[in-house]
């Protein structure tokens, strides 16, 4: 029987209460719900490059399992 994985996916947006502080916070308790990975999805194209550097770069200190991360070209940033 094959292995099961499970891969979190966090829906990043922009608010005053979204912060990367939330995010990386999020990455942990996932991390520690047993997933195997984390997938941040920007389904709105709002994720700024230096904003996703800082994101993952934290993350990657934090959290000992894989993430990756989805973009749409809603605004062009994904692009960047």
């Amino acid at each position: 029987m094959p292995s099961l994985r499970a891969n979190c996916t966090m829906s990043y947006t922009v608010s005053h209460v979204h912060t990367v502080d939330l995010w990386v916070d999020m990455g942990k308790r996932i991390e520690d719900m047993g997933a195997h990975s984390i997938c941040i999805k920007d389904m709105a194209g709002l994720l700024r490059p230096y904003t996703a550097y800082e994101l993952i770069s934290r993350l990657k200190k934090a959290v000992d399992i894989q993430i990756h991360m989805q973009c749409h070209a809603t605004t062009g940033l994904s692009t960047a």
